[in-house]
């Protein structure tokens, strides 16, 4: 998948660059999966309200960046 042609590739890179930030913020090293993990925790929360646009683009990112252990490289 090119997904850098992907119609929701502004809105993902958006996103996973505040997250990069927050990890910072927290001493992280901003990995894959740690970006990915966060972004997860993030849409489990039942407090946040996204727009429809922001919730695919991170769980495209998600897919990106954290495949499942089958599809894993």
């Amino acid at each position: 998948m090119d997904y850098r042609n992907h119609p929701l590739f502004p809105e993902m890179c958006r996103v996973i660059g505040q997250v990069v930030l927050e990890i910072h913020e927290f001493g992280l090293a901003p990995k894959s999966l740690v970006i990915a993990g966060m972004l997860r925790t993030t849409l489990a929360g039942k407090q946040h309200q996204l727009a429809p646009e922001t919730r695919a683009a991170m769980e495209m990112a998600i897919t990106l960046m954290a495949p499942p252990p089958d599809e894993a490289p």
